[in-house]
């Protein structure tokens, strides 16, 4: 019997991974701004101050959006990126994401543009190293392509 134990130990110690395999040894980054949400928490329902997306782009772990909008400072008192998966009419999963900001209240209209980055490193899936990313708000699709 002890010895089944040493047999099989090493076998559930080394067998045990992120989602079943080693995606650590394939992050393309080091970690970058807020870590993607990945919940059901509110996605279709989250509200957000009104801003505008001017441009998006993906690079390894890392996705960046730069962000217009006005109030009375560009530093928000929340910043965060919520994941929500959707079906195609096709029955196939999309991924969306939604950026959810809360400015400082106040009288005031200061418009300003800033620059976000989010890591979307906790959206690996296994079985796949390439995600299509559809975010909300903006009309162009990302593609998110990490491992080998």
């Amino acid at each position: 019997m002890r010895n089944l134990l040493f047999i099989l130990l090493p076998v559930f110690v080394l067998g045990c991974s992120r989602n079943g395999d080693d995606v650590s040894k394939t992050r393309t980054g080091e970690p970058c701004g807020e870590a993607v949400q990945v919940t059901a928490k509110s996605f279709s329902t989250a509200e957000s101050d009104p801003f505008s997306i001017t441009s998006a782009s993906i690079k390894g772990d890392c996705l960046t959006v730069t962000v217009g909008a006005s109030g009375c400072s560009s530093d928000w008192e929340k910043v965060e990126v919520l994941h929500g998966i959707s079906l195609t009419a096709d029955g196939l999963p999309q991924n969306r994401l939604k950026i959810v900001l809360s400015n400082k209240t106040g009288d005031c209209a200061t418009s300003f543009s800033k620059t976000l980055q989010f890591d979307l490193y906790p959206l690996r899936q296994k079985g796949t190293n390439k995600l299509t990313i559809l975010l909300y708000g903006y009309d162009k699709t990302l593609e998110y392509a990490y491992g080998n």
